[in-house]
């Protein structure tokens, strides 16, 4: 039985199979299909946020009219999530439920797709797996930023992949204060500060020319893009750090944006500080054979095999 995240009609002790679909996807309904059936199968309810109306409508949010609140409610519910998109839809899912530590399949409809681990081709095979429970769950760590002003926090949220300090107009740089543990490391001047993750080690921070670390490392990185007028390399530093951003304005009213794996989340200035540490969780990742280094040739193009 398929419910769009709604327990109305779910049977009474049956567990729930979720799906994340990114309905702008081709191909997204029939293997939501594929997955409802088999969960029919194995005697689960689905609780997902494609419906009959959301497939035939066309939205500005490719994960439908629900708030992300009401879907983290209904997901969260589930024994696991099958996300059907892209990375993308990977760091939505992430933002959903990394708190319920709920495992994620993650199947590849994007196109690239480095860290999703299911293709359609083999997607009833993995399914099959994991009602045999042949499968590992890899832990990655998850980023945690809190925004400090007044020295109480006001804000926080998680990042799988990274977050991100940038420039708010075009044209200029922004200047910071990176702050490792307490001690001051620098005082920088560029277009943004990156801080990632290992998973999203191979997202904007391989773009600008960051090292690539394996996912299950317990690391994070600092990586300056287009620092202005100095030479700062990537720094790699451990996982247990606190990572304190504030920003140091050069005129009246400047500010910084900070990213959430890509998205927009607060603007920060002066009196305020951000406070980037490891998640006190991990989201786990479903998977069935490590291909990472296989990643690294066919899907970064690190180059082949004599």
């Amino acid at each position: 039985m398929t419910v769009a995240v709604s327990q109305e009609n779910t049977s009474a002790g049956r567990e729930k199979i979720a799906i994340l679909a990114n309905l702008e996807k081709a191909g997204v309904t029939g293997l939501h299909a594929d997955i409802c059936a088999w969960a029919d199968r194995q005697g689960y309810d689905v609780v997902s946020n494609l419906t009959e109306t959301s497939a035939r409508s066309e939205h500005l949010n490719p994960f439908g009219t629900l708030t992300t609140q009401e879907l983290q409610n209904h997901l969260s519910q589930a024994k696991m999530l099958v996300t059907l998109g892209g990375d993308g839809t990977l760091l939505y899912a992430a933002q959903l439920i990394t708190a319920a530590q709920i495992p994620v399949l993650s199947v590849n409809l994007g196109s690239l797709g480095f860290h999703t681990q299911v293709s359609p081709h083999n997607l009833q095979e993995c399914l099959d797996f994991v009602a045999g429970g042949n499968y590992q769950v890899e832990k990655r760590m998850v980023l945690q930023a809190r925004l400090i002003a007044d020295g109480r926090e006001t804000h926080s949220i998680l990042a799988l992949n990274d977050v991100v300090v940038s420039k708010s107009a075009w044209g200029h740089v922004v200047s910071l204060r990176i702050s490792v543990d307490g001690e001051i490391l620098t005082d920088i001047s560029a277009d943004a500060m990156i801080i990632s993750s290992p998973t999203g080690s191979s997202a904007y921070n391989y773009a600008a020319r960051g090292p690539v670390l394996y996912p299950s490392m317990d690391a994070i990185i600092l990586n300056a893009l287009c620092a202005h007028r100095m030479r700062v390399s990537p720094l790699v530093i451990p996982g247990n750090s606190t990572v304190e951003v504030k920003l140091r304005s050069r005129r009246a009213g400047d500010s910084a944006q900070v990213l959430i794996d890509g998205q927009p989340w607060q603007a920060i200035g002066d009196e305020e500080i951000l406070k980037i540490s490891r998640a006190p969780m991990y989201l786990p990742l479903i998977v069935f054979e490590n291909d990472f280094y296989g990643k690294l040739r066919d899907k970064l193009r690190w180059g082949g095999l004599f």
